[in-house]
């Protein structure tokens, strides 16, 4: 093996390791469901049994939010000016 080959090999090694030290563990605290409609609409009643599964399946804890009014806009809003991290859906 010549000295270029050895040099391609290496790099390609540290590239690999890079992006396995890079990664984090999803999800790492419990995750907020915000449901831009009323308590006990139906709406609601279903997301609270997805979420129930999720949490299962995700080994975490979802909280359930309601925020009604605006037809929606309101839980949108809150959703969008929430940190950009996967913990607000």
């Amino acid at each position: 093996m010549n000295a270029k080959s050895l040099q391609v090999c290496i790099a390609a090694l540290a590239l690999l390791l890079a992006g396995q030290t890079a990664a984090q563990n999803y999800p790492n605290k419990g995750i907020l469901m915000v449901v831009p409609l009323a308590t006990a609409s139906a709406t609601d009643v279903v997301m609270r049994i997805v979420t129930q599964k999720m949490g299962e399946n995700m080994g975490q804890q979802f909280a359930i939010e309601n925020i009604p009014g605006a037809a929606g806009m309101l839980g949108g809003e809150k959703v969008a000016r929430a940190a950009p991290d996967g913990y607000t859906i």
